[in-house]
């Protein structure tokens, strides 16, 4: 009787240890950080591509919503700031050529930037905000399919521990 208790409680023992091992391949967290160059995205502490990650994160709707306007948002900043930072080198080579400047140039230039600024934080906030909808919903999903049930039972062959998901 002993070696049966001892046998099914290294087996329990044994499933619950695989089964943590496979937590952290199954439910990595996403993250994102900025760095000068644009973004960087991680799955657990491994970097990843952007198209992973968008394919990683587009199995949640409302976080793939949050990314593709921070996605939309960054394209549209990065477009507004290089046509900004060309307005305002015009000017500035203009000024160092020794011809006259384009103040014109320079003026929409630098309108261009001060408009991408907002856009560009936008964009930051909206991609942040994919991330935390993204690993909120993998935690409330990986805890629901961990939930499992363990109980007694008893049936004609003998007494034991029933565990079932």
């Amino acid at each position: 009787m002993k070696t049966q208790i001892l046998i099914s409680l290294v087996l329990l023992l044994t499933h619950a240890v695989s089964w943590s091992q496979d937590e952290d391949s199954k439910f990595d967290s996403l993250k994102i950080t900025k760095s000068s160059w644009g973004y960087n995205f991680y799955s657990g502490n491994r970097e990843i591509y952007k198209y992973d990650f968008k394919n990683i994160i587009r199995k949640d709707e409302d976080a793939y919503t949050f990314f593709r306007k921070g996605n939309n948002l960054n394209i549209v900043s990065t477009i507004f700031s290089v046509g900004g930072g060309l307005g305002v080198g015009w000017l500035v080579g203009g000024m160092i050529a020794g011809g006259e400047p384009n103040w014109v140039a320079g003026g929409i230039g630098l309108g261009a930037i001060l408009f991408s600024i907002p856009m560009s934080n936008n964009a930051n906030n909206h991609f942040m905000k994919s991330v935390k909808v993204y690993n909120r919903n993998i935690s409330s999903r990986s805890s629901l399919s961990q939930q499992g049930d363990l109980g007694l039972m008893i049936s004609k062959k003998g007494i034991g521990f029933k565990l079932t998901f």
